[in-house]
């Protein structure tokens, strides 16, 4: 009887599976999770192919997200299964990440890697990053530790994992947890208080988010509220702060019942309820706000989407997002 661990790969398209297309004059998804996997030289493994989508990240959607979250849910109950590996466009890739990481109540690893290079490119980096996820998988060390994001060696948790370079090899940051050299994979953090969100139960509602910018008015709550969206990311200033028509926009929201969240455009930082004047931290809080912690919009946003979905009850947010 083989020993060899059976992993999932579960393949999505993005750049790591693009060859380019003389028709549109440009790059699109073409190569399939088999594809992907020809030429690498993976010992001691046996791997399992499905082909979810193949799409460029861009298209990712939270629905998209969660089916993938549900595929993987599904699978990982399977006792032959020891862990996942899944191939995404980096340019959602952070966002899939965190959002699987906020569902998979699962100790089996599961490990998203991209690339920035073409599959079809000259030197592509897919092939090195693909075989990482692979070892990062396989590894004992990786038990219990939640979603990770394997890229340029690098290993990221899920929740943390930043895109911060458009074209660079060396594309992401946050909480680095381990790392993978041509002997060994080392992990050195711990996850194993990470905790995990119910699933959502209903349809995933509309959350728009909203960017504040040096004299910006408040035309976009309104459209926000014909929309019919049922919450609103606001990215606010340094420590969570707006104009007086932003404040008037927030008042207006949260009085037709939609949540509000608050977070910050500054890379570094949370947001705290600071400052009085109609627009500072403090006065929108007085207004309902959830204070969105250091989460980025974009992590804040899918949070509100699963948190609405999964019916926790608007009283119950503050301390969900303070706790991440």
């Amino acid at each position: 009887m083989s020993m060899k661990k059976k992993i999932l790969f579960v393949a999505t398209g993005g750049t790591i599976s693009t060859e380019r297309d003389d028709a549109i004059q440009g790059y699109i998804s073409k190569r399939t999770g088999e594809e992907l996997l020809s030429g690498l030289a993976l010992r001691d493994v046996r791997v399992e192919t499905i082909d979810f989508r193949k799409i460029n990240s861009p298209y990712m959607t939270p629905l998209d997200m969660l089916e993938l979250g549900g595929l993987l849910r599904d699978n990982l109950h399977r006792k032959e299964i020891a862990g996942a590996v899944v191939t995404h466009g980096t340019a959602t890739l952070e966002e899939t990440a965190f959002l699987l990481d906020l569902l998979l109540a699962t100790r089996k690893p599961v490990v998203l890697t991209g690339a920035q290079r073409p599959a079809s490119a000259r030197w592509p980096d897919g092939p090195a990053n693909l075989a990482a996820a692979f070892r990062i998988a396989c590894d004992p060390a990786a038990v219990d530790q939640g979603v990770l994001v394997a890229f340029a060696e690098r290993i990221f948790a899920g929740r943390e994992a930043q895109k911060v370079h458009s074209t660079a090899l060396e594309a992401f940051a946050g909480q680095e947890v381990g790392f993978v050299y041509p002997d060994r994979v080392v992990i050195a953090g711990t996850r194993r208080d990470r905790s995990c969100l119910r699933w959502p139960a209903a349809e995933l509602p509309a959350v728009d988010i909203l960017p504040f910018y040096s004299g910006a008015d408040g035309k976009y709550f309104r459209t926000a509220l014909g929309s019919g969206v049922a919450g609103l990311v606001v990215e606010g200033l340094a420590m969570g702060n707006v104009n007086k028509a932003y404040y008037d926009g927030i008042k207006e929201v949260r009085k037709a019942g939609l949540t509000v969240v608050l977070t910050t455009r500054c890379p570094h930082g949370r947001v705290i309820p600071f400052y009085g004047y109609p627009g500072g931290g403090a006065s929108l809080k007085d207004l309902g706000v959830v204070f969105g912690g250091s989460l980025p919009s974009a992590k804040a946003r899918l949070l509100l989407i699963l948190a609405l979905a999964a019916g926790y009850a608007p009283g119950e947010l503050p301390a969900l997002f303070d706790s991440l």
